[in-house]
């Protein structure tokens, strides 16, 4: 599996430098929410002692609770946000990559995914009219090691990008969008490394 590894490190790479170019940007919103966050809680906190001074019965213990795990909640609500952005943008990064940068990834995926029999590779309309012949002979190359065949299918599948390969009647989903479904808790906690310099 050195390719998939490769595919993820790029995958991390791509993202972790995304990242770093909205690091700044990242950390403007982060502050704003938390401002707000904070603005917000320190409000409760107020409405909580007023309250209190109201209400002989109530439990000032069990309102710092209640406002600490409110203030808790926003602010990793605030981070959850700022992750989720930076995944988005290095989705969108990788998704916009030039053809031959893009096709090169598509090699990594294919080389990664592609098993012996009889395989049949989908790819989006966009995908087939920017097809390079480099690619084309990459598959060409893969149906040469014995007991592989790999074709491309000239029927356009309805996906964004990627492709899907199938072997007889089971299907790998080889588009970018699962790629990143599926490696979404380690591409997250590069994120967050980046982000907050934890783990």
């Amino acid at each position: 599996m050195n390719g998939l590894d490769e595919i993820i490190k790029q995958i991390g790479e791509d993202a972790e430098k995304t990242a770093e170019e909205r690091l700044s940007e990242a950390r403007e919103k982060a502050d704003s929410i938390i401002n707000d966050a904070k603005t917000e809680c320190d409000a409760l906190d107020s409405e909580a002692k007023s309250r209190d001074e109201r209400s002989e019965g109530i439990n000032r213990d069990r309102i710092a609770s209640a406002v600490d795990m409110e203030k808790r909640t926003a602010l990793l609500n605030a981070r959850q946000e700022l992750i989720a952005g930076v995944l988005n943008k290095a989705y969108e990064k990788v998704a916009g990559l030039d053809t031959d940068a893009y096709f090169s990834l598509m090699e990594k995926l294919m080389g990664a995914y592609a098993q012996e029999g009889e395989g049949k590779a989908c790819f989006s309309d966009k995908d087939l009219k920017r097809m390079p012949d480099s690619f084309k002979n990459f598959v060409s190359s893969l149906s040469a090691k014995p007991g592989y065949s790999v074709t491309i299918d000239a029927k356009p599948a309805d996906i964004e990008n990627g492709f899907i390969l199938s072997y007889g009647g089971i299907e790998e989903n080889c588009t970018l969008k699962a790629i990143f479904d599926d490696r979404r808790d380690a591409l997250s906690d590069i994120a967050r490394k980046v982000l907050f310099g934890d783990g």
